[in-house]
């Protein structure tokens, strides 16, 4: 277990491949990219943490548990399909906002029962997204990609004024679609 309780001004970038990282600062990460290939990402800060970096997702799967909120704000790119577990509990959720989510013709696959929201595009082209855990996703952006939004056991919201999926949606039997246009 690693913690990090200030804000860092190097500019190498942090890669984290197995064990525990602990944010206790917006900022910890320094500047450079953050590499997130395996191990538990947490934070202790009151109200959750905003990473701006830059994070890859170079391997599978890592993971973001605890009771304050993640926000990924630097752009997300996926090395190909990858998957990411989310064991956040106690109303905190793992938010994919900035500059979008980098991953061409490859899946992103939520695991776990925690909530995320991804407030930004989900990539280009045949890009997929897979609810495969019992949590829900939201999806509030405008979405250009023609691959499949999909949940097998969790929930999906489409929601806002912009928020829409351009693929195919496939909900399992134990699944929910939510469609909300009211925001």
């Amino acid at each position: 277990t690693l913690a990090l309780n200030n804000t860092n001004t190097y500019s190498a970038g942090t890669t984290l491949t197995d064990g525990t990282l602990i944010l206790g600062a917006n900022g910890a990460l320094g500047t450079g990219t953050f590499a997130f290939n395996g191990g538990t990402l947490r934070t202790t800060l009151s109200g959750g943490v905003t990473i701006n970096n830059l994070t890859q997702i170079n391997a599978t799967p890592p993971r973001v548990a605890g009771t304050e909120s993640i926000t990924f704000a630097g752009g997300f790119v996926l090395g190909a399909s990858r998957n990411i577990q989310n064991e956040l509990t106690g109303g905190a959720k793992l938010t994919i906002s900035g500059t979008g989510i980098t991953n061409t013709a490859s899946t992103l696959t939520l695991f776990g029962s925690g909530d995320t929201l991804i407030s930004t595009t989900t990539g280009t082209g045949t890009s997929r997204v897979t609810m495969a855990g019992t949590g829900r996703l939201d999806l509030t952006a405008t979405n250009t990609a023609t691959g499949d939004l999909s949940t097998q056991r969790g929930t999906i919201a489409i929601s806002g004024a912009t928020g829409r999926w351009a693929g195919t949606i496939t909900i399992a039997p134990s699944g929910t679609l939510i469609l909300d246009n009211s925001a």
